[in-house]
């Protein structure tokens, strides 16, 4: 497999906090996907887990960004945990035909958090 992009985001898991406290509802089903709110609103730290994925879908959108052409398309990028517990990264319309323009044909994750920021590091990979 050869690296077709990568990107890195740095999340404070306390703006997520504020936009959750602002905007509720409406920023969960804009953003994330049944799955994501489903398995996040589960764990204990909820906004921890929120912060987390909403920086995973930035740093997918920049490992593709060579192949994307319109903006990120938050709930065409899902992060379900996978197995072993680690993250899995689902794409689904435009952010998938992307993807496949450029070859990708999987997605590497690592999700970290530390006191309240979040550190995130995706690695498209093809052949």
């Amino acid at each position: 497999m050869v690296v077709k992009g990568m990107g890195v985001d740095v999340m404070r898991i306390d703006r997520i906090e504020r936009t959750l406290e602002r905007f509720g509802q409406r920023f969960l089903s804009r953003v994330f996907t049944p799955a994501e709110v489903e398995y996040c609103t589960s764990r204990r730290r909820v906004v921890q887990h929120l912060a987390g994925r909403f920086a995973a879908k930035e740093a997918v959108y920049k490992a593709l960004g060579a192949y994307v052409n319109t903006g990120i398309r938050w709930r065409e990028v899902e992060i379900l945990r996978g197995r072993g517990g680690s993250p899995q990264v689902v794409l689904h319309g435009a952010m998938r035909e992307a993807a496949e323009r450029g070859g990708v044909q999987r997605i590497l994750i690592s999700i970290t958090h530390e006191d309240n920021i979040c550190i995130v590091v995706a690695i498209a990979e093809g052949p």
